[in-house]
């Protein structure tokens, strides 16, 4: 299949392997170039041979605030190009699916998400300290935190699919969001 990805450049975060990985490898194979990063060097460098010679991988840790600047500047190093990223992290611990508890799924979820936009008292709040964005804790104005964050939470709620599920880890929110979502057929019965 053709996507229109031929020599497109892309980073992945924990790429080395499940989801991320898999993304990776199908880039590849329509023709981008990828940067892929995990926390282990080795395996980094290991998955990305297994990808072959479109493929970069790096030790990188996503809590570390350098970490996006470094990751584009190296997939521009590297490719000469940088044309998005896929932020693959997070999840609840290794096992069985149904036997992951809901605040093991919730805290995986808050983990990476996070409450940075929630409804209170009528109105819609920013808490940039609740965002998981390590841009977020530089010296970035509040007024264009808020505009960042309204904007990527309009981007996902816009361009969704028939099966797309909206989630917060916060009640009032979810309430909210229901409230907002919930089809006149639902409302009926």
């Amino acid at each position: 299949m053709d996507l229109g990805l031929k020599n497109r450049v892309y980073v992945l975060t924990g790429a080395t392997r499940g989801l991320g990985h898999a993304v990776a490898r199908e880039l590849v194979a329509d023709g981008a170039k990828v940067v892929i990063t995990g926390r282990d060097e080795k395996r980094a460098i290991e998955a990305a041979a297994e990808l072959g010679p479109n493929a970069a991988g790096v030790a990188v840790d996503n809590a570390d605030p350098r970490a996006p600047h470094q990751l584009i500047a190296m997939a521009r190093e590297l490719f000469g190009a940088f044309d998005g990223i896929l932020v693959s992290v997070g999840g609840p611990p290794a096992g069985d699916t149904a036997a992951t508890t809901d605040e093991q799924w919730q805290a995986a979820f808050a983990s990476v998400f996070g409450p940075d936009l929630v409804w209170r008292n009528g109105a819609w709040i920013v808490d940039r300290a609740a965002s998981k964005d390590p841009v977020f804790r530089k010296v970035t104005s509040d007024a264009e935190v808020r505009r960042l964050i309204l904007n990527t939470y309009k981007v996902l709620l816009t361009r969704g699919m028939i099966g797309t599920v909206i989630y917060s880890t916060d009640a009032e929110t979810r309430a909210k969001l229901r409230e907002l979502i919930e089809t006149p057929a639902a409302k009926a019965s």
